[in-house]
């Protein structure tokens, strides 16, 4: 067949030879695919039958004149039969649960979930040509771009990588293309530990055990991932070895790992994409489309100006726009008035980031008492207390607001209305992300707020938290008072479990040059979560120390 039809067919035919007792997935031995030509191969004594299925259906793409004399054209298949034969073997692989290599993958019944850590894309949202082209190399199963499963985009940071990460993940094409979508914030200082649990979950639904060594968990994550289409999104890669404690996808399952980063060299061995500048134009639209103004050829004066004073960062822009519409100038034709407004910001930035300036000129302009504005900008600022790409719940923001901002009468009485006010109006001026149930900051608006503390200042504030957190713990009915694992559904208790780590390590921050406290927490009884965290700070030999000099 090959010999005498490959060439005018326009196709190449692959036998699948397959020896007695080597192959079990589904009690079938294997389909011959070509477009429409197609024959089911069973047994022995069915084989010439077959063969002549196959030359039958040949003959009808190429005509009669190449017909074997030794073999007919009886029992020609139809499309209609290849497609059901291909329906049932596919459902035998489904039910039987076998998604070894080379059994027929399910397609995707309906959309794949988008994870609730993946941020919604900004109200009139424009796609660029670097989201086309990677949303293609993530859909495209060509063997030239199938062999390079890792797609990857570079660029600056604040230029919209995130952004571009989520337009390709809630495109619909690329929903109905994979069966599960995994979004992982990773970071300069990510928890691996913490990001396979969120993986195994986005899988799954289920979190992995925390008793599990971290081979154990590549395992089971290596199982999770096995047999499914997955699209796996490294956000803000800083560092190659986390790549590798993650990406554990099943390539030969038409798997894809779609990475964002700041840093080219760790695309190489894939495919590379790089995230630049907008244009002008195009920075332009994105400014008026974050004031929610139109975004026509007539531009109101004064906006190309403050383009450029934004440095075309898409970042410093959707904070811009926002000031723009809190100001007033939506539907205006002159926004020259935010002009000086920005440049006396950019001049008074401590580093002389153009983020720096245009987040400080947002919260100069903010409106309402004097108290309610102080109230807003410390919100903002106690998000440097918070991991990197960490999601915090109201309830701990509302205990660790009122936990650092005290004053000679005591604690801060904020309420849980505050908080939401307070984080409505930072998201409206887009100085944080997600909603107002799931706020988190980006990285460069991250690092301002952190800059704004002394390291002394932070240590005190984590100090004043952890107590926070001790303070809170639930009490059972024998009223012993500890935060426990087992109490998932709680906010407060699951955030600590996953998060005391960094805040205890924050403020036992030796070049704070402050007295060590973890010594006494290691004391508190019945120990919990917070103990133990603080006995690992310490360390063990230290800890021995303390026991004998106890």
């Amino acid at each position: 067949l090959e010999a005498k039809y490959a060439k005018q067919c326009g196709v190449s035919i692959v036998p699948v030879i397959v020896e007695s007792g080597q192959w079990k997935p589904s009690g079938w031995l294997g389909l011959i695919t070509a477009g429409t030509l197609w024959v089911r191969m069973s047994d022995g004594s069915q084989f010439d039958d077959n063969v002549r299925q196959l030359h039958g259906q040949l003959q009808k793409v190429i005509g009669t004149s190449g017909r074997l004399e030794e073999v007919g054209d009886e029992g020609v298949g139809t499309t209609e039969e290849a497609k059901e034969e291909l329906e049932r073997l596919r459902g035998d692989i489904v039910a039987s649960g076998d998604t070894s290599s080379g059994a027929v993958l399910a397609e995707p019944s309906e959309p794949a979930t988008v994870p609730a850590g993946v941020p919604k894309l900004p109200p009139k949202f424009q796609s660029t040509e670097q989201i086309r082209e990677l949303t293609r190399l993530v859909l495209s199963t060509a063997s030239r771009d199938v062999s390079m499963s890792r797609v990857g985009f570079w660029g600056m940071g604040g230029i919209g990588k995130t952004v571009t990460g989520a337009a390709i993940v809630w495109d619909e094409a690329v929903r109905l293309h994979f069966h599960i979508i995994v979004w992982l914030p990773i970071g300069q200082t990510p928890v691996i530990a913490k990001l396979q649990n969120l993986c195994y979950m986005q899988c799954t639904g289920k979190e992995l055990s925390p008793e599990l060594s971290s081979e154990e968990r590549k395992e089971a994550l290596q199982q999770a991932l096995k047999g499914k289409r997955v699209l796996l999104c490294l956000d803000d890669l800083w560092d190659g070895q986390h790549e590798s404690e993650l990406n554990l996808v099943d390539e030969s399952a038409g798997s894809k790992v779609l990475i964002s980063t700041r840093m080219r060299a760790l695309l190489e061995g894939g495919h590379q994409v790089e995230v630049g500048l907008p244009s002008p134009s195009d920075s332009a639209r994105m400014l008026l489309a974050a004031a929610d103004a139109e975004t026509g050829s007539r531009q109101p004066k004064g906006v190309r100006e403050v383009v450029e004073l934004c440095g075309r960062l898409p970042l410093a822009l959707g904070i811009a726009g926002r000031l723009a519409a809190s100001l007033g100038l939506v539907g205006t034709a002159d926004w020259t008035g935010m002009i000086g407004v920005l440049k006396e910001e950019l001049r008074e930035s401590h580093s002389g980031g153009t983020e720096e300036g245009v987040i400080r000129a947002s919260l100069r302009g903010l409106k309402g008492s004097a108290q309610e504005q102080a109230n807003v900008r410390s919100l903002l600022l106690m998000f440097a207390l918070v991991p990197e790409d960490t999601v915090c719940p109201l309830e701990v923001i509302l205990l660790m607001f009122n936990a650092v901002h005290q004053n000679s009468r005591g604690p801060s009485r904020a309420s849980m209305m505050h908080i939401r006010k307070w984080l409505r109006i930072l998201l409206n001026r887009s100085l944080i992300l997600g909603t107002v149930d799931r706020p988190s900051l980006h990285d460069l608006v991250l690092d301002w707020t952190v800059a704004q503390h002394g390291v002394g200042e932070l240590c005190r504030q984590q100090r004043r938290v952890v107590d926070a957190f001790r303070n809170a713990r639930p009490g059972d009915v024998f009223g012993r008072c500890k935060i426990e694992k087992s109490a998932v559904d709680d906010p407060m208790c699951k955030y600590v479990c996953n998060e005391v780590t960094h805040h205890i390590a924050e403020a036992c921050r030796v070049d704070a040059g402050l007295e060590y406290p973890a010594v006494s927490w290691v004391q508190d009884t019945p120990q919990d979560v917070i103990v133990v965290a603080a006995a690992d700070n310490i360390g063990k030999q230290e800890l021995i120390s303390l026991v004998e000099a106890a």
